[in-house]
């Protein structure tokens, strides 16, 4: 089997507002969900919320004194895709960290930090 990036794992403080935000934000599908855990579905990966209070559980240590260490991207189809994402995003609570803007490389994208601290980068990348 080739080796493959299947999840990303980010603490919340808050399941259900973090579930909403990503479903209601990026349009991901939601999996199952409980008090410790959630998932959210997109193709490619699936996106699992763990609460802050249970972290040790699952990796051994401590929750992360701060969030945020990490830029995830999000690949969408156009430009107008990566407008609309920032602007539901910043609806939400987001603060845009740098507005959309093309790129020297081709593309198109900003950055946002959602309002638990996650850093994400909105993209379309035609070279994908």
């Amino acid at each position: 089997m080739q080796p493959t990036v299947s999840y990303i794992t980010l603490a919340t403080n808050d399941i259900p507002k973090a579930v909403a935000f990503y479903r209601d934000v990026f349009g991901m599908a939601t999996g199952k969900e409980t008090d410790t855990y959630a998932f959210l579905k997109s193709p490619g990966a699936m996106l699992a919320l763990y609460h802050r209070k249970h972290w040790r559980s699952l990796t051994g240590t401590p929750a992360p004194a701060m969030v945020g260490g990490v830029l995830v991207s999000l690949n969408v189809g156009s430009e107008t895709e990566v407008n609309a994402i920032i602007e539901r995003a910043t609806a939400q609570g987001s603060l845009v960290q740098s507005d959309a803007t093309a790129t020297e490389w081709g593309g198109y994208n900003g950055m946002i930090q959602t309002p638990e601290g996650h850093l994400w980068e909105i993209v379309f990348n035609p070279n994908l």
